[in-house]
């Protein structure tokens, strides 16, 4: 009898650990991710890889509600380094989403960085 109330004790209490594993999991089910956009219908496909992102120094932001926008390297027939900068947020909860180049269509394609709000 001893033994039959321990194995249903342990039964329970693993069961208890089981459900609260499982509320935690619909819990997380809540998060929202963000897509990147697709590329504009008109975006260049360039063929050559880009090179890795230059090194550059950040000064001190101008103001608390201005974010660093990382340079980037942009095709004009060849790889041109367009240098980072700082811009004020269009609202005070807005994140920057850096723009990247993806492999897309034979290629790789500039999607555009983005405010997240």
């Amino acid at each position: 009898m001893k033994k039959q109330i321990m194995i249903l004790g342990l039964t329970l209490a693993a069961g208890s650990l089981f459900l609260t594993g499982c509320i935690v999991r619909e819990h997380d089910r809540t998060v929202t991710t963000t897509v990147a956009p697709a590329p504009a219908p008109d975006a260049v496909v360039v063929t050559e890889v880009p090179p890795p992102p230059q090194t550059e120094a950040v000064s001190i932001a101008p103001s608390p509600d201005q974010v660093w926008i990382d340079g980037h390297w942009a095709w004009e027939g060849h790889w041109v380094w367009m240098r980072g900068h700082w811009e004020a947020r269009p609202n005070p909860n807005a994140i920057w989403i850096p723009g990247k180049w993806v492999e897309r269509q034979g290629g790789h394609v500039w999607l555009e960085g983005h405010w997240e709000y």
